[in-house]
């Protein structure tokens, strides 16, 4: 496949035992020997007989079924059917980023059993949607293990040229999946272009739930060792220490804010700023949103480990925050609009700098699709300028 095309549709025949499909399963495939993740396609799974405009999956026994997978994609370019296998993780979620996401349905099997796969997928060839693989490989990135937490290490992957003798600034990329999968390779190219402006930039791993079977308070622990880890290593890595940014999407946006919002859950270590594509800032009512359009469960302190209220970066604004950049589509069904308004407006009560760029008809990641990935990366490169980081 090439390097960069992405999935449309998947055909999946499942194998199943007699339980009954009605709740979301993620989807892990492989492709050419890179493993796709909930980070990796963006869609959701139904039965194949199923309207296309989406609605709840009824209940029927399993059995081998067809399914279909429904990812984005552009409808110029030009198709092509390649044969690939995959497992359908039980239970676990896939990021929904589909047009008609609102209302697709969820699977799962009762059973904890694992299922294998073979779909048949439909490729177009997009310029941005390039693969997404777990654990990432750059041949010209530096590793380095900021966290250990039994046998499992967290590492972040460093761009840029270091010289302890001339500091740069830094920034570190969380990426989104949903808090249940995704791999650090998503902001490869804002990284390289942050390296070539002169910083140091780092795309870090944390432990997600499909990996390591994790509530969401754990990411927030990793995220937070991160930025922690950067400071107190900034020396060895030319890095200044008074300007580390912490920057992500979605649910990495959630990890950013939290690390410059939430006191406690391991290191108050701050970042200096924070830049935030389409971020989960507010995953608790407050004043001017309610979660009543949220759907149930996804909110709850079962998914979470604890309250909502407790890992809700607008929850926990205060002269501590930094300066923040919001970007953000105004059609974005998985990560409301209104929840961002009503973070900046807490900014502005705690008078804390914070600018919010909204998109319009934009949705759900918008910004690594043609014609908004250039504009993104331009409002973000604009900000740190006018910080004085780097240079116009």
């Amino acid at each position: 496949m090439a390097q960069n095309s992405f999935v449309t549709v998947a055909f999946a025949e499942i194998e199943c035992e007699n339980e009954t499909v009605h709740r979301m399963a993620s989807v892990n495939v492989e492709i050419d020997s890179s493993v796709y993740t909930s980070g990796g396609l963006h869609g959701f799974v139904r039965p194949r007989s199923e309207p296309k405009s989406g609605g709840e999956v009824k209940r029927a026994p399993l059995k081998p079924t067809l399914f279909e997978l429904f990812v984005l994609g552009t409808a110029e370019a030009k198709k092509k059917s390649l044969p690939i296998t995959g497992t359908l993780s039980v239970g676990k979620s896939l990021v929904m980023s589909d047009r008609h996401q609102n209302h697709s349905p969820k699977l799962r099997h009762r059973s904890p059993m694992k299922s294998i796969v073979v779909l048949v997928l439909c490729l177009l060839t997009a310029p941005l949607f390039a693969r997404s693989s777990y654990p990432p490989t750059f041949k010209d990135a530096r590793v380095e293990t900021y966290r250990k937490i039994g046998s499992v290490e967290l590492k972040l992957w460093i761009f840029g040229e270091s010289d302890p003798k001339t500091p740069k600034p830094a920034i570190v990329f969380f990426f989104g999946g949903g808090w249940e999968g995704g791999s650090p390779d998503q902001f490869e190219k804002q990284a390289r272009h942050f390296a070539s402006r002169g910083m140091i930039a780092i795309t870090a791993d944390y432990r997600v739930n499909s990996r390591h079977g994790v509530k969401v308070v754990e990411c927030v622990k990793d995220a937070k060792a991160a930025i922690a880890w950067v400071r107190e290593n900034a020396q060895r890595l030319g890095i200044d220490p008074d300007k580390i940014a912490a920057s992500g999407a979605s649910a990495g946006g959630h990890l950013a804010a939290c690390t410059g919002t939430i006191t406690g859950l391991g290191s108050d270590e701050r970042p200096n700023a924070m830049i935030l594509f389409n971020p989960a800032t507010t995953l608790a009512p407050i004043a001017g949103w309610e979660t009543s359009g949220i759907r149930p469960g996804k909110l709850s302190t079962k998914r979470f480990g604890v309250e909502a209220k407790v890992i809700s970066p607008a929850h926990h604004i205060g002269k501590h925050t930094p300066p923040t950049l919001i970007l953000h589509g105004t059609a974005d069904t998985t990560v409301p609009y209104d929840s961002v308004v009503a973070f900046e407006s807490e900014m502005k009560k705690a008078e804390r700098p914070c600018k919010l760029v909204g998109y319009d008809g934009a949705e759900h990641t918008f910004f690594r699709r043609a014609g908004y990935y250039d504009k993104t990366l331009a409002e973000a490169d604009s900000f740190l300028v006018d910080l004085g980081w780097i240079k116009k």
